[in-house]
């Protein structure tokens, strides 16, 4: 499908869906992929269709590294004014000099939304234009809210773009000719002549840059820094303080591509001794690339000059790769401050000796090793003050032989267990056959007897306390 007709198909559907219905516009700016994207009349899905439709491959610019240096163009759409990080103008410069490659930087702007309105008034239904009316007037507010907090910036220190509001005619100055082009865009400001466009007879009329692009100032850039509160655009944040790395600027060499009649540049090639082989692409005016801004057809030639510079720098001096990119990578960006530089080591870092203890999986057990090794130096701690006097055991103590056999006996059989082997004593290694301890006789008798009348008073005082005999003691003689 050739580019022309992906616009007109995206013009219908913008159309039919706000037409005569009161749904709420999308004007989320930046973003090119996605569904946000390609519904916003600020996105650049099809500014990144026509890259694909000329032979590139698209991807998305997320962090500056080794593999991203293979890409032939980079293009940036920031959703802010915002000037670039010292880490990534090094790194763009070192791309650049690789030779080949082209950076589109389009600068932000207030968007498609007011122009939106001002050419879809007349295609609605009268009950509508007075809420369409309504909507054009609050546009307008915040556009205004918008302009009154910008001011000049450099992005990457290789220009620098001033906020300047225009309404006369694109002029182009390609291969050295100066004819007048058509109108970019649907103008939402006002026409040739700076008066408001009359919504109610639905003219059309041009389209007003609001930025321009200037030769850098070394001499105004030294340590140039700025903030702003509230937002510069549709998907602006509300507070940036910025600062421009003056200290990373290349000798640039800026050409105007594109003019208004009065002069002012819109459009700009900029070139540099430090990477010859390669060029940076400004936009000024980044509304006139949005998925609204390329519904009109000189737009779309801006649109596609871009993509013939971009493709004409990277096929060189070989004609025959002057048609097409052939596979070429295209990155695209939204991002709205610095872009996260991620480069290599001179080699894979490895952890030794200690470092070990902190690596997976040896730091699993590490903190319990710490744990274990403190408790352990507790318990060799030193206890300080006044010794205890321990009592020492003796050997030779007759007692403690005396009380270990009772344990013995108690263990095998208590009091009557005791009673028999005595009396297996006396009988055998003494010769006694009657006496106490001697069983039969009168005297073991009453003994036992005794024994027998302590323990049922035992037996009944422990069925008082519901509490068992202990065991192996006797509870009845037989």
């Amino acid at each position: 499908m050739k580019v022309s007709t992906v616009y007109r198909f995206l013009l219908c559907g913008l159309f039919g869906l706000m037409v005569g219905c009161g749904s709420q516009l999308t004007t989320d700016y930046g973003k090119s992929k996605g569904y946000f994207a390609r519904s916003s009349l600020n996105g650049f899905t099809a500014f990144r269709q026509s890259w694909e439709d000329a032979g590139y491959q698209s991807t998305d610019l997320t962090r500056m590294s080794d593999r991203m240096r293979n890409v032939s163009v980079i293009v940036w759409t920031p959703p802010q004014m915002n000037p670039l990080t010292w880490e990534n103008v090094t790194w763009l410069n070192n791309w650049m000099r690789q030779g080949r490659r082209t950076l589109v930087y389009v600068v932000p702007d207030s968007g498609s939304e007011a122009a939106f309105y001002a050419q879809a008034y007349p295609l609605t239904e009268p009950s509508q234009r007075l809420n369409y009316r309504r909507r054009y007037a609050e546009v307008l507010v915040r556009e205004h809210a918008y302009q009154v907090r910008r001011s000049a910036y450099s992005p990457g220190n290789w220009f620098t773009v001033r906020p300047q509001l225009s309404y006369s005619p694109m002029v182009s100055l390609r291969n050295g000719q100066g004819d007048n082009a058509q109108p970019t865009s649907v103008d939402a400001k006002g026409g040739s002549d700076g008066q408001a466009p009359s919504l109610a007879s639905g003219d059309l009329q041009r389209r007003s840059s609001e930025w321009v692009v200037e030769t850098l100032d070394k001499n105004a850039m030294i340590n140039r820094s700025g903030s702003f509160n509230g937002p510069t655009g549709p998907s602006a944040s509300d507070y940036v303080e910025w600062y421009e790395a003056s200290d990373v600027s290349a000798d640039s060499e800026l050409t105007p591509l594109v003019t208004t009649e009065d002069g002012d540049t819109l459009v700009a090639k900029v070139v540099s001794d430090q990477w010859p082989d390669s060029q940076v692409l400004v936009v000024a005016n980044g509304s006139a690339l949005t998925n609204f801004g390329l519904t009109d057809p000189n737009n779309q030639s801006l649109a596609q000059s871009l993509i013939d510079d971009a493709v004409a720098m990277g096929a060189g001096n070989q004609p025959t790769q002057a048609e097409l990119a052939n596979g070429s990578l295209v990155a695209f960006t939204d991002a709205a401050g610095g872009i996260l530089v991620s480069e290599p080591m001179a080699e894979i870092p490895r952890a030794t000796g200690a470092e070990m203890l902190a690596k997976y999986p040896l730091s699993v057990v590490t903190i319990h090793g710490a744990v274990l090794g403190l408790v352990i130096c507790l318990m060799l701690m030193p206890v300080l003050g006044r010794p205890k006097k321990v009592p020492h055991e003796q050997l030779t103590d007759f007692a403690d032989h005396i009380e270990a056999v009772a344990v013995l006996m108690q263990k095998r059989g208590g009091e009557q267990f005791a009673r028999q082997r005595i009396g297996d004593y006396m009988t055998r290694i003494r010769g006694e056959t009657h006496g106490p301890w001697v069983a039969g006789s009168e005297g073991a008798a009453t003994t036992v007897r005794k024994v027998t009348v302590n323990t049922l008073s035992l037996d009944k005082r422990r069925s008082q306390t519901n509490t068992q005999p202990p065991e192996g003691q006797p509870t009845e003689r037989q």
